[in-house]
């Protein structure tokens, strides 16, 4: 698995060098972790010691209302269903 996170970092590094060529002025404040791969161990470390920023992890319930009980352990399996259900209320909303 190492040489995928390797890649990922890489990956992770030219969209950050990419996004400073077209938005100098602004920069990357904060970097986010999230879905099953977060999970990985050391992803994150490795991720921090090769892009020289902090990562922070994200629960994508945090801002979300729920009728349901939600197991803490298993939140970073859904932030991409969050995604579309929030993409799709939005839509609606307008």
């Amino acid at each position: 698995m190492l040489p995928l996170a390797y890649n990922i970092a890489d990956e992770l590094n030219r969209s950050l060098e990419f996004f400073a060529r077209k938005k100098h002025e602004q920069g990357v404040k904060d970097i986010y972790l999230t879905g099953g791969s977060s999970k990985l161990k050391g992803l994150k470390e490795l991720l921090e010691s090769e892009i020289n920023n902090t990562i922070k992890m994200v629960n994508p319930f945090d801002n979300f209302l729920t009728e349901f009980d939600i197991v803490e352990g298993n939140t970073s399996h859904y932030p991409v269903v969050l995604g579309l259900a929030a993409s799709e209320v939005l839509a609606n909303e307008s």
